[in-house]
């Protein structure tokens, strides 16, 4: 399918909604925030059916999904969602449209529903490099942790990005992509967490790390960091190894 063959509903016409002539980066990163992130409803019934869901905790991500998802969506379809808390706990928008739901889902081949554990890199993204790079920044700023540990020292001062996704299948294409890069990771580990929500009392994930001060360096050169938590996580970073002069040599 191609953008030009989707029909605006009324109610998009009514708003503006405009579709993506092409793929940009742009394009990717936001499918790459929605794999993170979002969901969009699958055919359940006609009110649910054109539904895009996408939130993150409310704790650290409001300036993210206020600003630069806001502005993001502007540019890319000529709407700015509300942004609000949600059901579930999360903090970013709810709204319907047929025409971008039908954009991501058809042209791109972003799933309908409850995402599957065997979500991929849609095959249009994964077989460009510059496309799969730039979704892949955003399932970094919405999938990614970035921590400081103490290893040897009294304060929090040794970096740790750890990836972690639901399906094996999209945690090793990250992994490969990453490992092509020559960011040197942990194994892909199987991790048990508890979670009162579900059934069985726990999830199981696929997690990796990336650790160590000239790993993280690399990893902001190649990937870049645009979430403000992130931003800030590495500010403080900095701070808390400013006496290292060999390291700083490097940036």
């Amino acid at each position: 399918m191609e953008a030009d063959e989707i029909k605006l509903s009324y109610y998009d016409q009514k708003r503006g909604i405009r579709l993506p002539k092409e793929i940009t980066p742009e394009v990717a990163y936001f499918c790459g925030v929605m794999a993170g992130d979002g969901h969009i409803a699958g055919n359940r019934d006609k009110k649910h059916k054109y539904v895009l869901n996408c939130g993150g905790n409310p704790a650290d991500e409001i300036e993210f999904y206020d600003v630069n998802i806001r502005k993001l969506m502007k540019r890319l379809f000529n709407i700015e969602p509300i942004m609000k808390h949600m059901s579930g706990g999360t903090y970013g928008f709810n709204f319907g449209s047929k025409a971008i739901s039908n954009y991501l889902t058809g042209c791109i081949g972003l799933p309908s529903g409850r995402k599957p554990l065997d979500l991929s890199i849609p095959q249009i993204i994964e077989q460009n490099k510059t496309l799969k790079h730039h979704f892949i920044q955003g399932l970094v700023d919405t999938d990614f942790g970035f921590c400081l540990k103490k290893r040897y020292k009294e304060k929090y001062y040794y970096p740790v990005l750890a990836c972690c996704f639901k399906g094996r299948t999209l945690t090793e294409e990250v992994y490969d992509s990453l490992s092509s890069k020559d960011l040197r990771t942990t194994n892909i580990l199987k991790v048990k967490s508890k979670d009162d929500r579900v059934e069985l009392g726990y999830t199981i994930r696929h997690r990796f790390e990336i650790c160590g001060h000239l790993q993280l360096l690399k990893f902001v050169d190649i990937i870049k960091l645009r979430h403000p938590k992130h931003k800030q996580k590495f500010k403080l970073w900095v701070a808390r190894n400013i006496d290292n002069k060999n390291l700083f040599k490097k940036i």
